[in-house]
């Protein structure tokens, strides 16, 4: 006899739910479709450039935010909790990361390494320049920050 693998509760939830009552389904699906859509933060255009014609090059904050979250997960040593990009008038006014840090290192030290590297990224990125970029140890951990 063969056994099956247990199924998953919140899809059969689901089935149950689509099967006994398809018009309240749809009312409660679109509601989850909208609370899903007001969590999600919308991407901000930031001003990286003008021509002389008047033309202008924008970039959407989520590349920004990804750009830095893969540079600061590179290393052992620290890992990115969050980063927020403070936008006024679509130019990139303040960064803001809260690293997971591992015991050892100086985090003074390490913190303005960060400052440096992100200051490094955006300006190769696009020239971008923020007015500050705080930096904020908000844990320290045992072991690697990326995978504990």
């Amino acid at each position: 006899m063969a056994l099956e693998p247990p199924s998953d509760p919140v899809a059969r939830a689901r089935d149950l739910a689509r099967e006994q009552d398809s018009e309240r389904w749809s009312a409660l699906s679109e509601r989850i479709r909208e609370q899903a859509r007001s969590i999600t933060r919308p991407a901000e255009p930031m001003l990286v450039g003008t021509d002389g014609d008047g033309s202008r090059t924008l970039v959407s904050s989520r590349i920004v935010t990804a750009r830095l979250r893969r540079l600061l997960q590179r290393q052992a040593t620290h890992a990115p909790a969050a980063i927020a990009l403070v936008i006024t008038d679509e130019r990139l006014v303040e960064v803001s990361v809260d690293l997971v840090c591992s015991f050892g290192p100086d985090l003074h030290l390490l913190a303005e390494q960060v400052r440096d590297e992100i200051r490094g990224a955006l300006h190769e990125l696009a020239e971008i320049e923020p007015e500050r970029v705080d930096i904020r140890v908000v844990d320290v951990v045992d072991g690697d920050p990326r995978v504990v």
